[in-house]
């Protein structure tokens, strides 16, 4: 009856370590699954950022367009009124 109680008493010690073992990779799980929950709310905001950037950038590069386009037609005007006064 001693060798069933030892027993006993040995399973459940490696129950209970298993138990330990368990809780600890769960707290490790949970941490590294955080630790990403984290990094995709960085990246979402970097990738949110570069968006605004790059649509600003296009607007500007938009608004440069027509700037040299109003350019050229006053630079063709000034040709034209230049032409009025040659001799």
């Amino acid at each position: 009856m001693n060798s069933s109680i030892e027993r006993l008493i040995e399973n459940l010690s490696v129950i209970s370590n298993n138990r330990n073992n368990m809780e600890t990779a769960r707290e490790g799980t949970l941490t590294a699954v955080e630790n990403i929950s984290a990094i995709s709310e960085e990246t979402l905001a970097t990738s949110s950022s570069i968006k605004r950037t790059v649509y600003d950038q296009s607007k500007s590069v938009l608004t440069l367009e027509n700037a040299a386009d109003e350019m050229s037609a006053n630079a063709k005007d000034l040709k034209d009124a230049i032409n009025l006064f040659q001799i």
